[in-house]
């Protein structure tokens, strides 16, 4: 649950912000020969723009995934993206694990 103060700052940086602006020029990835996965991401990126919300979570360190496992049980739904922390070796295998799970 969310404390009164973190939906006010919520609310008040998404009015702040505005309306997406559009954005003009070529929608192109700047490596010209990114893969076939790359390409099809950026294009599902472009089609999404403006009109949708692509909404991730951070993983916590320790313990792993309690913010993951909290919105999947609230929601139903598993966010778009999970950022993994990779920074200590220790935990490399442990973390590239639950990625793949």
């Amino acid at each position: 649950m969310f404390t009164r103060r973190e939906v006010v700052a919520g609310a008040t940086t998404l009015a702040l912000s505005g309306p997406a602006k559009a954005v003009t020029g070529a929608r192109r990835l700047s490596n010209p020969h990114a893969s076939a996965e790359a390409r099809s991401l950026y294009a599902y990126l472009w089609s999404i723009y403006g009109r949708r919300t692509l909404t991730g979570q951070q993983e916590c360190p320790a313990p792993p995934r309690t913010e993951f496992d909290y919105l999947v049980g609230a929601t139903g739904r598993k966010p778009a993206l999970l950022d993994l922390d990779c920074i200590d070796p220790a935990e490399w295998r442990g973390v590239a694990q639950r990625a793949i799970d």
